[in-house]
Order: structure tokens, then C-alpha cells, then sequence
């Protein structure tokens, strides 16, 4: 299938109530099915190879990337424990194992302090429902079914 929708639970441990009324926030502006949002898959999907100061180019791993994620163009980069998201304007196989990327906007970082470049996807809550589970000390374990619509 071109368009595979993939269904899966979205699963959050809360630690006490402001945690709490920030994940109800959350829900809130997604307004049940009806509000798509971008969420990164948490997974290393892309390795970084730039030293120094990353603007607007950055350098990767080529890992395939040309034949099989050049249609992904939106990414997420964890720096400093803070995500970003970001557009991949244009990418070109600069050598055997490197890809260069143009992301818009620009990072504005040290190289090395990247930590995971994963890859975003277009999600939409997938029920008007949510499943709390109040663990005791404070824990809240928190059950969202979401559906990917799109990268």
C-alpha cells in the first residue's frame, strides 16, 4: 500500500498533577479527531556527521537514505534534551557515505550536541477516548490509540 495507515497505542507515564494537566492540555488542542499533530518516532533514524556549528546544512550518514527516505521530508532533532522540528528542503549524496541535508528552519547548534534525529509523522487521535491508570504515588499511566496519516 502507498498510504498504509498504521494504528498504535501512544503510552505516557505522569509523574503528579501539573505533568498531568499539561498532558490534558495536550489533548485538548488536538480537539479528539478532528486536529492532526506531528510526532517524532523516537527511533536514531538519522546519524549526524557535521562537526562544529550546524546552521542550515548539516552532513548524515548516508544509510540508504537516497533510495529509501528521500521522500520523508520532515524530521525532529533532539538537542539538549529539547526537541525541533524541522523541513527537509534538499538532500544530495555528497560522497559513498555521506548525505548533505538543507533544513529549514536552521538549527543554530553545536554538532555535537545532537543527540537523535528522528523522523516526523502526521498523527491524528484515533479515538475520542483516553485510558488513565492511576498507579499510586503519584503515577499516572496514560493509553492513547493514535493512526499515522501521513510523513
Amino acid at each position: 500500500w502507498d498510504f498504509a495507515r498504521y494504528s498504535k497505542q501512544y503510552r505516557t507515564v505522569l509523574r503528579g498533577p501539573e505533568q498531568l494537566y499539561a498532558y490534558r492540555q495536550f489533548l485538548f488542542r488536538r480537539r479528539g479527531k478532528y486536529r492532526p499533530f506531528w510526532l517524532p518516532n523516537y527511533e536514531a533514524n538519522m546519524r549526524c556527521k557535521s562537526a562544529g556549528f550546524i546552521s542550515s546544512v548539516m552532513l548524515i550518514e548516508s544509510d540508504q537514505y537516497k533510495q529509501l527516505a528521500d521522500q520523508r521530508k520532515h524530521i525532529a532533532i533532539k538537542s539538549n534534551n529539547t526537541w525541533t522540528a524541522h523541513t527537509i528542503t534538499a538532500s544530495a549524496l555528497v560522497s559513498a557515505t555521506t548525505v548533505q541535508l538543507t533544513i529549514m528552519p536552521a538549527l543554530n547548534k553545536e554538532a555535537s550536541t545532537v543527540q537523535l534525529i528522528s523522523y516526523l509523522g502526521l498523527h491524528r487521535l484515533d479515538a475520542d477516548s483516553v485510558d488513565l491508570s492511576y498507579q499510586g504515588a503519584g503515577l499516572i499511566e496514560v493509553s492513547v490509540p493514535i493512526l499515522e496519516i501521513g510523513v
